[in-house]
């Protein structure tokens, strides 16, 4: 997946054109709502896309001469902070692909990372940031998962097959074409696996691409929707115990880690014990928004708890204002 703050554009158009497109193709990767994009403040802001604009470069990409352009991270979550405009960080679920085409020879697996159909998704993706994962389709998966189990939603047996894999999420597609009034339609029928809960779409088009384009477009809404947080006027704090803190450098890569969440305004150490830390944050954004995004960090797990141990305090103890999490720190 592609840094969410870059974008790359065509560079057959004005300046004024190319800072504009850039700018469009960022807030709409990390956009929590479709419908951000059609925000009065947003409109304005687009009049001044330079001033969004950090670098950029000339490139050569599969389209011709293309701009890649960066754009000001810090300045443009300022602008959704301070509209309160859902964000989607860069804390993303990686999703599954299951990819099944109806053909002349019957159902078959698309398998093939060169195929059009995988590099259009894979491209399509890319603008949205959406990260995807494709199965081997090795001997495994085969034994372990037909056609007809992804095309009649055999969750089971899609859920037992994928497991090797750890996704987050898992996404079944199914490709097919009918004829309507001798014109050929495209369809794309699929479902998501969301923990355990199955969320079905369907879409039509004349065209194949216009139908993947669909298909990407609906799965990068309904993950921005689930995934996104906004933030809120009020201070929030939120306490958590950290084990797996050993060494004071554990604590520097947690801190840095901590202050890179979308939202989190301050940590403090409170506590700090030879096997675990206790910390305060201050969120800007909602608890539960927060408890999303850490259960996306491959380095942070959840606990039941933490065992407690003798610790020394850091700082001046604070009265329970904000309720304590347990948190295992898994450093890479």
């Amino acid at each position: 997946m592609p840094d969410l703050y870059t974008a790359e554009v065509p560079a057959d158009q004005s300046r004024q054109a190319w800072q504009r497109q850039a700018l469009m193709q960022v807030v709409e990767r990390i956009a929590g709502d479709p419908e951000v994009m059609a925000h009065p403040a947003l409109q304005q802001e687009l009049q001044r896309a330079n001033t969004y604009i950090k670098q950029f470069e000339a490139i050569r990409n599969e389209q011709g001469s293309a701009l890649r352009v960066m754009v000001d991270q810090q300045k443009l979550e300022q602008f959704f902070r301070q509209h309160q405009l859902p964000v989607w960080g860069s804390r993303r679920p990686q999703v599954l692909v299951w990819l099944v085409e109806q053909t002349p020879d019957g159902r078959q697996f698309i398998s093939q990372s060169d195929h059009e159909v995988i590099r259009h998704i894979r491209t399509l993706a890319n603008q949205r940031g959406v990260p995807l994962i494709w199965p081997l389709y090795d001997m495994d998966d085969l034994v372990n998962l037909s056609e007809t189990d992804v095309w009649a939603g055999f969750w089971q047996q899609i859920r037992q097959a994928s497991a090797r894999y750890q996704p987050d999420l898992i996404a079944a597609v199914m490709l097919s074409s009918s004829t309507e009034a001798e014109t050929e339609i495209q369809q794309l029928y699929w479902q998501l696996d969301q923990q355990q809960r199955v969320l079905r779409f369907e879409h039509s088009q004349p065209e194949q691409s216009a139908v993947l384009r669909d298909f990407v477009s609906q799965l990068a809404d309904q993950l921005a929707a689930n995934y996104s947080v906004s933030y809120v006027d009020e201070s929030v704090p939120v306490q958590l115990r950290i084990g797996g803190v050993q060494q004071w450098s554990d604590w520097v890569v947690l801190q840095r880690l901590l202050e890179s969440f979308p939202g989190v305004t301050q940590v403090d150490l409170m506590h700090r014990s030879a096997e675990y830390v206790d910390t305060q944050l201050v969120l800007s954004i909602t608890q539960t928004g927060f408890l999303q995004l850490l259960a996306l960090e491959p380095q942070l797990r959840l606990a039941d708890s933490v065992a407690p141990m003798q610790s020394y305090s850091l700082i001046e103890q604070q009265p329970d204002v904000a309720e304590r999490f347990y948190v295992q720190f898994e450093p890479r």
